[in-house]
Protein backbone atom coordinates (compact mmCIF):
# COMPACT_ATOMS: atom_id res chain seq x y z
CA UNK A 1 0.00 0.00 0.00
CA UNK A 2 2.99 2.62 0.78
CA UNK A 3 4.49 2.07 -2.72
CA UNK A 4 0.82 2.18 -4.45
CA UNK A 5 0.39 5.39 -2.31
CA UNK A 6 4.10 6.39 -3.25
CA UNK A 7 3.54 6.13 -7.07
CA UNK A 8 0.04 7.92 -6.64
CA UNK A 9 2.15 11.28 -5.46
CA UNK A 10 4.54 10.83 -7.85
CA UNK A 11 1.97 10.79 -10.75
CA UNK A 12 -0.14 13.61 -9.48
CA UNK A 13 3.13 15.89 -9.23
CA UNK A 14 3.95 15.39 -12.39
CA UNK A 15 0.57 15.53 -14.16
CA UNK A 16 -1.30 18.10 -11.71
CA UNK A 17 -3.84 20.58 -11.99
CA UNK A 18 -0.99 22.81 -13.88
CA UNK A 19 -1.25 20.73 -17.00
CA UNK A 20 -5.20 20.51 -17.30
CA UNK A 21 -6.38 22.81 -20.42
CA UNK A 22 -9.98 24.62 -20.10
CA UNK A 23 -13.00 21.67 -19.78
CA UNK A 24 -10.86 19.07 -18.32
CA UNK A 25 -10.71 17.49 -15.12
CA UNK A 26 -8.03 14.97 -12.95
CA UNK A 27 -8.72 13.28 -9.89
CA UNK A 28 -7.09 12.64 -6.72
CA UNK A 29 -7.27 8.98 -6.14
CA UNK A 30 -6.43 9.50 -2.28
CA UNK A 31 -9.53 11.38 -1.85
CA UNK A 32 -11.78 8.39 -2.37
CA UNK A 33 -14.43 8.47 0.50
CA UNK A 34 -16.72 5.23 0.34
CA UNK A 35 -21.11 6.63 1.71
CA UNK A 36 -21.52 2.94 2.29
CA UNK A 37 -19.51 -0.15 1.46
CA UNK A 38 -21.20 -3.13 -0.05
CA UNK A 39 -19.39 -6.12 2.07
CA UNK A 40 -21.31 -9.03 0.75
CA UNK A 41 -20.15 -11.93 -0.86
CA UNK A 42 -22.44 -12.00 -4.03
CA UNK A 43 -22.79 -10.40 -6.59
CA UNK A 44 -24.28 -7.51 -8.15
CA UNK A 45 -22.47 -5.59 -5.48
CA UNK A 46 -22.91 -1.45 -5.63
CA UNK A 47 -20.95 0.89 -3.95
CA UNK A 48 -21.31 4.42 -3.15
CA UNK A 49 -18.47 6.89 -2.89
CA UNK A 50 -16.67 10.58 -3.68
CA UNK A 51 -13.75 11.52 -5.35
CA UNK A 52 -12.26 14.40 -5.59
CA UNK A 53 -11.03 16.40 -8.64
CA UNK A 54 -9.52 19.13 -10.41
CA UNK A 55 -10.95 21.06 -12.92
CA UNK A 56 -9.89 23.88 -15.50
CA UNK A 57 -12.56 26.72 -15.82
CA UNK A 58 -11.81 29.39 -18.18
CA UNK A 59 -10.34 31.17 -15.57
CA UNK A 60 -9.26 29.02 -12.93
CA UNK A 61 -8.98 25.73 -11.12
CA UNK A 62 -11.17 24.50 -9.19
CA UNK A 63 -11.85 21.47 -7.09
CA UNK A 64 -14.82 19.79 -6.48
CA UNK A 65 -16.48 16.83 -5.30
CA UNK A 66 -18.40 14.03 -7.06
CA UNK A 67 -20.85 10.84 -6.11
CA UNK A 68 -19.67 7.87 -7.76
CA UNK A 69 -22.43 5.06 -8.25
CA UNK A 70 -21.18 1.62 -9.25
CA UNK A 71 -22.49 -1.57 -9.54
CA UNK A 72 -20.26 -4.08 -10.23
CA UNK A 73 -20.90 -8.53 -11.12
CA UNK A 74 -17.21 -9.68 -10.46
CA UNK A 75 -14.22 -10.08 -8.78
CA UNK A 76 -12.48 -8.22 -11.35
CA UNK A 77 -14.82 -5.76 -11.97
CA UNK A 78 -14.81 -4.86 -8.44
CA UNK A 79 -10.78 -4.07 -8.75
CA UNK A 80 -11.28 -2.06 -12.17
CA UNK A 81 -14.40 -0.11 -11.60
CA UNK A 82 -14.56 0.92 -8.14
CA UNK A 83 -11.89 3.43 -8.66
CA UNK A 84 -12.49 7.34 -9.06
CA UNK A 85 -13.19 8.23 -12.83
CA UNK A 86 -9.73 8.74 -14.63
CA UNK A 87 -7.81 6.45 -12.49
CA UNK A 88 -6.58 3.11 -14.44
CA UNK A 89 -5.69 -0.15 -12.74
CA UNK A 90 -3.48 -2.60 -14.57
CA UNK A 91 -3.05 -6.09 -13.94
CA UNK A 92 -0.57 -7.99 -12.62
CA UNK A 93 0.67 -11.25 -11.04
CA UNK A 94 -1.50 -11.05 -8.04
CA UNK A 95 -4.38 -9.51 -8.89
CA UNK A 96 -4.54 -5.45 -10.16
CA UNK A 97 -2.05 -2.42 -9.26
CA UNK A 98 -2.47 1.17 -9.67
CA UNK A 99 -1.18 2.02 -13.27
CA UNK A 100 -2.13 6.21 -14.01
CA UNK A 101 -4.80 8.85 -13.95
CA UNK A 102 -5.55 10.15 -16.71
CA UNK A 103 -7.11 13.28 -17.56
CA UNK A 104 -10.88 14.13 -19.31
CA UNK A 105 -13.38 16.25 -20.90
CA UNK A 106 -15.36 17.30 -17.62
CA UNK A 107 -18.57 15.69 -19.61
CA UNK A 108 -17.08 12.41 -20.03
CA UNK A 109 -17.24 11.20 -16.92
CA UNK A 110 -21.24 11.50 -16.22
CA UNK A 111 -20.67 13.18 -12.88
CA UNK A 112 -24.12 14.70 -11.74
CA UNK A 113 -21.57 17.83 -9.77
CA UNK A 114 -18.83 18.12 -12.60
CA UNK A 115 -21.51 18.39 -15.32
CA UNK A 116 -22.97 21.03 -13.59
CA UNK A 117 -19.60 23.01 -13.03
CA UNK A 118 -18.98 22.72 -16.82
CA UNK A 119 -22.66 23.93 -17.89
CA UNK A 120 -22.20 26.75 -14.68
CA UNK A 121 -18.79 27.47 -16.94
CA UNK A 122 -20.45 27.21 -20.32
CA UNK A 123 -18.23 24.45 -21.30
CA UNK A 124 -19.78 23.57 -24.71
CA UNK A 125 -20.38 19.45 -25.70
CA UNK A 126 -18.32 21.00 -29.27
CA UNK A 127 -15.51 22.17 -27.11
CA UNK A 128 -11.78 21.77 -29.04
CA UNK A 129 -10.92 19.49 -26.09
CA UNK A 130 -13.97 16.75 -26.41
CA UNK A 131 -12.73 16.29 -30.07
CA UNK A 132 -11.52 12.69 -29.04
CA UNK A 133 -14.58 12.09 -27.73
CA UNK A 134 -16.21 12.72 -31.25
CA UNK A 135 -13.56 11.01 -33.23
CA UNK A 136 -14.35 7.96 -30.97
CA UNK A 137 -17.99 8.21 -32.05
CA UNK A 138 -17.25 8.49 -35.68
CA UNK A 139 -14.92 5.40 -35.35
CA UNK A 140 -17.60 3.26 -33.54
CA UNK A 141 -20.52 4.13 -36.29
CA UNK A 142 -17.96 3.45 -39.55
CA UNK A 143 -16.81 -0.07 -37.15
CA UNK A 144 -20.97 -1.08 -36.93
CA UNK A 145 -22.37 0.33 -40.11
CA UNK A 146 -20.95 -2.78 -42.72
CA UNK A 147 -21.96 -5.33 -40.27
CA UNK A 148 -25.28 -3.39 -40.05
CA UNK A 149 -25.68 -3.30 -43.85
CA UNK A 150 -25.12 -7.03 -44.16
CA UNK A 151 -28.23 -7.90 -41.69
CA UNK A 152 -30.53 -5.17 -43.50
CA UNK A 153 -29.94 -7.23 -46.84
CA UNK A 154 -30.23 -10.59 -45.12
CA UNK A 155 -33.55 -10.94 -45.68
CA UNK A 156 -33.95 -12.24 -42.48
CA UNK A 157 -36.94 -11.46 -39.82
CA UNK A 158 -35.63 -7.77 -38.59
CA UNK A 159 -33.79 -6.87 -41.88
CA UNK A 160 -35.62 -4.10 -42.57
CA UNK A 161 -35.26 -2.28 -38.85
CA UNK A 162 -31.42 -2.91 -39.84
CA UNK A 163 -32.06 -1.00 -42.77
CA UNK A 164 -33.60 2.09 -41.20
CA UNK A 165 -30.52 2.07 -38.28
CA UNK A 166 -27.78 2.13 -41.92
CA UNK A 167 -30.00 4.88 -43.45
CA UNK A 168 -29.54 6.82 -39.72
CA UNK A 169 -26.28 5.67 -39.28
CA UNK A 170 -25.02 7.38 -42.39
CA UNK A 171 -26.87 10.53 -42.23
CA UNK A 172 -24.71 10.82 -38.74
CA UNK A 173 -21.75 10.41 -40.49
CA UNK A 174 -22.12 12.84 -43.32
CA UNK A 175 -22.97 15.51 -40.88
CA UNK A 176 -20.36 14.89 -38.00
CA UNK A 177 -17.99 16.27 -36.75
CA UNK A 178 -19.24 19.57 -38.09
CA UNK A 179 -23.27 19.54 -37.35
CA UNK A 180 -24.52 17.99 -34.61
CA UNK A 181 -27.70 18.68 -34.90
CA UNK A 182 -28.82 15.27 -36.11
CA UNK A 183 -27.18 13.80 -33.47
CA UNK A 184 -28.63 16.25 -30.53
CA UNK A 185 -31.86 15.07 -31.53
CA UNK A 186 -31.36 11.59 -31.31
CA UNK A 187 -29.59 12.09 -27.46
CA UNK A 188 -32.90 14.05 -26.54
CA UNK A 189 -35.11 10.69 -28.08
CA UNK A 190 -32.66 8.50 -25.85
CA UNK A 191 -34.26 10.37 -22.77
CA UNK A 192 -37.50 9.25 -23.02
CA UNK A 193 -37.57 5.51 -25.66
CA UNK A 194 -37.97 2.49 -24.36
CA UNK A 195 -35.20 0.81 -25.84
CA UNK A 196 -36.07 -3.01 -25.07
CA UNK A 197 -38.35 -3.10 -28.41
CA UNK A 198 -36.23 -4.02 -31.49
CA UNK A 199 -36.77 -1.43 -34.58
CA UNK A 200 -34.23 1.16 -36.70
CA UNK A 201 -33.99 4.08 -34.19
CA UNK A 202 -33.39 1.46 -31.23
CA UNK A 203 -30.22 -0.12 -33.10
CA UNK A 204 -28.61 3.55 -33.18
CA UNK A 205 -29.70 5.05 -30.16
CA UNK A 206 -27.96 1.33 -27.99
CA UNK A 207 -24.68 2.90 -29.62
CA UNK A 208 -24.89 6.51 -29.10
CA UNK A 209 -26.14 5.57 -25.12
CA UNK A 210 -22.75 3.92 -24.71
CA UNK A 211 -20.74 6.01 -27.35
CA UNK A 212 -22.73 9.57 -27.46
CA UNK A 213 -22.91 9.24 -23.63
CA UNK A 214 -21.00 12.91 -23.00
CA UNK A 215 -23.54 14.15 -24.76
CA UNK A 216 -25.95 13.38 -22.16
CA UNK A 217 -25.85 16.13 -19.44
Amino acid sequence: MKKILIILFFSLSVFGSDNLSEGECIALPSSKRYIDFDSSVTYPKTYNFTCDFECRGVDNTVSITSLHHVEVSSLDAEARDVVCYGVKVKRVSWGYDFDRVSKFFAYEAGLIEISQWARDEYISLDHENSKYLMDKLVRDLEIILPSYKMASQSGAVGSKEFGVAVSIIESLLEDLPSNTEGLDQLMIQLESVDLSSHNGLNLVLRVLSSSAKWRRI
